[in-house]
């Protein structure tokens, strides 16, 4: 472990943030007559600060711009009364398994001097415009690209961001081959709803990294 990971902490490994009083996480004695009891040696917290520093990783999904839509961060709802104030809801894609170990890649870049001896992650792409229209019951085909800089191969997969998307309903979305699928629209979808698409891009490196983009149908 390099440097950068000899910062991370971890419960009862004995480390303390220098000058927090407070924190008593890393000491056996003082931990359990804390008002937060230890967990065994290694498991970890998950704090909400995975919320604020994850929409700045360049995953493809998450638009800092734009709070509702979901990325690593979770997903936010703009509150109707007070317009800047943004609740933080459920996000299909608050998945530990990309995250963790995007962070493991990271952490092994800071030991492997050799840009070769590292994973990184793939190039996932949607050829379509970001918003692409369609009449209900049409069927909208939809192509993506993948590029990885390893040259590991990619598992693709296509899929439905259903909170996204202002029609309320699933839909049918049929992958075709590696990067091609075509998605239904339900016949009962109306005049102006979306439905958000995601193309999805794991490579299979010794900590697989994900990597997605979307697309937006709007129902005209």
């Amino acid at each position: 472990m390099g440097p950068y990971g000899k910062l991370y902490r971890s419960w009862l490994d004995g480390q303390s943030m220098p000058g927090d009083p407070e924190d008593i996480f890393g000491n056996k004695t003082k931990a359990a007559a804390s008002w937060c009891k230890p967990l065994e040696p290694y498991d970890f917290l998950s704090e909400g600060d995975n919320v604020a520093f994850n929409p700045l990783l360049t995953t493809g999904l998450q638009d800092p711009a734009n709070p509702n839509l979901g990325g690593w961060g979770g997903r936010a709802k703009q509150n109707s009364s007070s317009p800047d104030l943004w609740v933080m809801v459920q996000s299909e894609v608050g998945k530990n398994a990309p995250i963790q170990n995007d962070f493991a890649a990271r952490m092994q870049w800071t030991v492997t001097p050799k840009y070769r001896d590292g994973n990184h992650a793939p190039t996932v792409k949607i050829l379509n415009d970001s918003i692409v229209k369609g009449l209900p019951g049409a069927t909208v085909t939809l192509t993506g690209a993948v590029y990885d800089p390893d040259n590991n191969n990619v598992k693709t997969s296509w899929w439905q961001y259903l909170e996204e998307g202002t029609y309320p309903g699933t839909v049918s979305v049929a992958s075709k081959g590696k990067t091609q699928a075509s998605v239904k629209i339900p016949a009962n979808a109306k005049h102006g709803q979306t439905i958000s698409i995601i193309l999805e891009g794991i490579d299979d490196g010794q900590f697989p990294l994900t990597r997605y983009d979307r697309v937006v149908i709007q129902v005209i």
